[in-house]
């Protein structure tokens, strides 16, 4: 009886012990997000806008078509964080070339909040030690360890969203103190906001906000499945 009894306990340990490493393996990190029909069906502005950012989102298709390798084949992930601060919309997203989401290019928090009746501003921050939080896009509780006092605010890093239909908005900032490389320093944002597409029409600019290149033609990133996140299988 006690030698039953012990293998049922070692059978049931390893039997548990594989579903919840499976389970957690299996954690979607887009779980959080909206699909096209969930922010269409959305009333209320700041949400719809606030949902419309968050996402994977690729321009693999533009990139087939394009010559330049300014549209070279990127990717926008952006998750909710600080569900507990209710009434507040954070998000943090990264931009990474296509199939290295352990290489990025930038990482950043966005807080949403209504400026005036026709308005949403969303204002950008940097993260302290961003090397520190390069993977937690993949967690249950993305940047659960900082709060927004941590997060460093840069000059110019805000923009304006306004309504242009009930679907689609615009999205115009001012010159974002931004270090992406050795001679990009600033970046003014410019986009398009859809349901199923975020278009980016940013100028890089050096140090003294003199334009390097802007995307003319726009980065166009279209919304990517929930359901079977991409990098779903290099969760730690």
């Amino acid at each position: 009886m006690k030698i039953y009894s012990f293998s049922f306990l070692l059978i049931s340990v390893i039997f548990f012990g594989v579903v919840i490493s499976c389970n957690k393996a299996q954690y979607n990190y887009l779980e959080k997000t909206k699909d096209k029909e969930e922010i269409i069906a959305t009333t209320n502005k700041l949400e719809k806008v606030y949902n419309m950012c968050l996402g994977l989102f690729s321009n693999k298709k533009q990139a087939k078509n394009e010559q330049s390798p300014l549209y070279r084949s990127q990717e926008l992930i952006s998750v909710p964080i600080w569900p507990k601060r209710g009434g507040e919309y954070w998000l943090y997203v990264c931009w990474l070339q296509e199939n290295r989401p352990d290489a990025l290019l930038s990482q950043e928090v966005w807080n949403f909040k209504k400026k005036d009746r026709e308005t949403i501003e969303v204002t950008m921050y940097d993260l302290p030690n961003k090397s520190d939080y390069s993977k937690d896009w993949r967690k249950k509780d993305p940047l659960g360890n900082l709060k927004p006092g941590d997060l460093i605010l840069r000059n110019g890093c805000s923009a304006d969203i306004t309504r242009t239909s009930n679907d689609r908005f615009i999205l115009k900032g001012s010159p974002c103190q931004r270090d992406l490389s050795d001679i990009i320093k600033h970046v003014e944002i410019h986009g398009t906001l859809t349901p199923d597409s975020l278009i980016f029409y940013n100028k890089m600019m050096d140090s003294h906000q003199k334009e390097l290149f802007t995307y003319e033609r726009g980065l166009q990133f279209e919304r990517q499945p929930k359901i079977f996140p991409k990098y779903l299988e290099d969760r730690e």
